[in-house]
């Protein structure tokens, strides 16, 4: 496919081998990782992941499982990437490991493929070879690929820079062989075409590959063509010119252009078809600049963000995971210290562009523009120039345009002298490694992860907020509390943390201050349904019955299947002996999600007490179908059983809720109750006990014991001979 015939074919893959191995090794500490951050949204959370979901779904949900017709989808379309994590699941089921291995041995293959495409972007010889293993090395150990390997969410740039590599790799073998037949040309450029293609369905920025092979065809590869034409333009010689656009070379190159924009306009109008014909909508907070009332404004928050972009290329220090919220204010005056930096970053890229314009016609102007090209080519998608994209920075964004970076840093490093070359090279290695060691470490565990970022963006209440989820998980509810406290004062409009700090305060019995965070919460977003379920909670609490069922019939409103809040709903009509509407709320909550254990245990615990045990046992059996691993529904079913006398069936029931569940102390004093009452007062006895160990202040158990004890004792006392004098 690419003519590397002029290259020793030993010494490339020797190098290609070294990348590979240079590549995997060192990003091989991802491997102990779980799923953490996005990985759980977009693998553990989403449907289409799971086999019960149809293959087809994969072709109309986004990338988090979410219709792309739905208006509150993402919009973001990557089948690909979620067809290759269905087929790890079928495979291995949730196994973090293999999921990882493959994120590594993908990022292995991209950096190798990355080193063939230069070699085969410039002509042979060991200086340039030297060149193009050297960008291949850095580009492997870079700190910025940390987030694409080591987060499986980055799968996503992963494939997209394969399949992007592969397209610019059959694009110049099909610009350089023009001698080749029709055929092999037109097969070289549908193959191209179809890598792109393949690319987009990984990631969007994948439509990048035709526009950078455009522009490599007209800036390199047939840069003499365009310099004739223009000369010939220019000199208005007219008759000269059309002999010139009549010649075999100019029809081919125009042939390769018409036949990439086109096919670019087709992913194009496919793309946005199937996003509905509308972009995603975003929040101010996601990419604050984007949403600066004045276009000066923008342009100048924009420039910011770019010089930061291009700086965490050649330092990568700052790395964050998340850098909306405050991470990065907008420039809004002419006057901010920070526009000497978007002065630096366009005095450079001047700089960058005169050295190309001078060396045009060398193979130096080559090097310079290749680099170029792969910076700004695969990052424009993510420049808001086009669109308002919903993040600040995105390292993962970043995954094509470092291998721009390391070309230059490469480049420059040949004109070092021989003495001073090695050690260069060395040095920027070891470093790059160490930072993308540290970096995999900290991406190992979400709390060091979140942590990680403090330190860069102390100010990103996101940050913070995530600080406080992983806390509270931890059962460290102070510093939750806290967290979500701090993410509020940076972010006074944070509705998310408002919600997760009232659910906090209410297990508290903090109900008050509960009640005014989830008011003010719905204030800022009338839509946030899960709110008005926790808003209901918290006032059902307070005895504001009739304020609570309104707020839970609100967010039903907003989102008609949603069975945790029928299941909520259900318990304020039992608390309020509305047992007709308990009864339906419960049936709701059970029919849209069958595998909801509270609600059949509430239900079916309603029904008992009611006196209906026929119809209790009846709906216990149907939830043991679909949850047959449920110890609340086992423990149900045997009290059930218990009262109609059906003590052998009963306790089975019992046993297996204590298999599941063997520290609810709940279930071993009940079982003893069942022995109680079938007379079996030794086993009773040995339960109630049981109970007292798990729990030794459990009252009605130690009532128990005496009262077993004392029947002991009565029929030991009874079975006793009295003796006579």
């Amino acid at each position: 496919m690419v003519d590397l015939d002029c290259i020793p074919s030993r010494d490339v893959l020797r190098n290609c081998l070294i990348i590979f191995t240079v590549a995997t090794l060192l990003r091989s500490g991802s491997l102990l990782g779980g799923f953490i951050f996005d990985d759980t949204e977009a693998i553990i959370n989403n449907k289409d992941v799971y086999a019960e979901r149809p293959w087809t779904n994969l072709l109309f949900n986004d990338f988090w499982g979410t219709p792309l017709s739905n208006p509150l989808s993402h919009k973001s379309y990557r089948p690909l990437v979620i067809l290759s994590y269905r087929l790890d699941v079928l495979f291995s089921g949730f196994n973090a490991l293999v999921f990882h291995a493959e994120n590594v041995l993908l990022h292995g293959v991209a950096c190798t493929l990355f080193y063939i495409v230069l070699r085969s972007a410039l002509p042979y010889n060991i200086s340039l070879d030297r060149i193009s293993f050297t960008a291949g090395l850095l580009f492997s150990v870079h700190p910025v690929h940390t987030e694409a390997v080591s987060a499986l969410v980055g799968r996503a740039d992963l494939l997209c820079a394969i399949f992007f590599n592969l397209s610019c790799l059959c694009y110049f073998y099909c610009a350089r062989n023009n001698s080749s037949s029709l055929y092999t040309q037109s097969l070289f450029l549908i193959l191209s075409i179809a890598f792109c293609c393949l690319s987009v369905l990984c990631k969007e920025q994948g439509i990048m590959a035709l526009i950078f092979c455009s522009l490599h065809d007209i800036l390199c590869t047939s840069q003499s063509i365009l310099h004739r034409l223009l000369v010939l333009l220019k000199s208005f010689q007219f008759s000269s010119l059309c002999t010139e656009l009549g010649k075999i070379q100019v029809k081919c190159l125009l042939w390769r252009q018409i036949f990439l924009y086109l096919g670019a306009v087709f992913l194009l109008l496919g793309r946005f078809w199937l996003m509905g014909s509308s972009l995603p909508e975003f929040k101010d907070v996601d990419n604050p600049g984007s949403f600066e009332p004045f276009l000066s404004s923008r342009f100048l928050s924009y420039n910011y963000v770019y010089a930061i972009n291009l700086w965490m290329l050649f330092a990568p220090d700052w790395l964050c995971f998340d850098w909306s919220m405050g991470c990065i204010p907008p420039v809004r005056s002419p006057s901010d210290s920070r526009l000497i930096v978007v002065l630096i970053l366009w005095v450079f890229i001047s700089l960058w562009i005169r050295k190309i314009l001078q060396w045009v016609k060398v193979t130096d102007g080559k090097i310079l523009t290749i680099s170029f090209l792969f910076l700004c080519v695969p990052f424009l998608p993510a420049s808001n120039i086009f669109f308002r994209v919903g993040f600040v920075i995105a390292e993962r964004v970043l995954y094509l345009s470092v291998g721009g970076i390391c070309l230059l840093v490469a480049y420059s490093f040949q004109h070092l002298s021989s003495k001073v070359y090695p050690f260069a090279v060395t040095v920027t290695v070891l470093l790059y490694s160490s930072k993308s060691v540290v970096r995999t470490l900290e991406w190992k565990e979400e709390i060091s992860l979140f942590s990680s970022g403090l330190k860069v963006c102390p100010k990103n209440a996101k940050v913070h907020y995530n600080i406080a989820k992983v806390a509270a998980e931890a059962g460290n509810v102070t510093l939750a509390i806290e967290e979500y406290q701090e993410a509020i004062r940076l972010n006074p409009r944070y509705d998310q943390a408002m919600n997760n700090l009232a659910n906090l305060l209410r297990d508290q019995n903090s109900l008050d201050d509960a009640e005014l965070l989830l008011e003010k919460a719905i204030s800022i977003r009338p839509s946030f349904t899960a709110a008005w379920m926790n808003l209901g909670i918290v006032r059902a609490s307070l005895k504001k019955y009739h304020d609570a069922e309104k707020a839970y019939l609100k967010a039903l409103m907003l989102r008609k299947r949603y069975p945790d809040c029928y299941y909520n709903l259900g318990n304020l009509y039992l608390e309020t002996k509305q047992l007709d509407k308990a009864y339906a709320a419960y049936l709701n909550a059970t029919s849209l999600r069958p595998t909801h254990a509270l609600a059949w245990s509430n239900l079916i615990a309603m029904l008992d007490n009611e006196g209906n045990v026929s119809k209790a046992m009846m709906l216990s059996k149907k939830a043991l179908k679909y949850i047959p691993g449920e110890p609340s529904l086992h423990f149900t079913m045997a009290n059930a059983l218990g009262k109609t006398g059906r003590y052998q069936e009963s306790e089975d029931h019992f046993l297996e809720a204590i298999r599941l569940m063997p520290d609810n102390p709940v279930y071993y004093a009940n079982l003893g109750v069942l022995y109680h009452r079938w007379k079996k007062y030794e086993k009773a006895l040995l339960y109630y006990r049981l109970a007292l160990q798990l729990d030794p202040e459990f009252r009605s158990a130690k009532e128990n014991v005496r009262m077993v004890e004392k029947v002991i004792m009565q029929e030991r006392n009874t079975a006793s001979p009295i003796g006579a004098e």
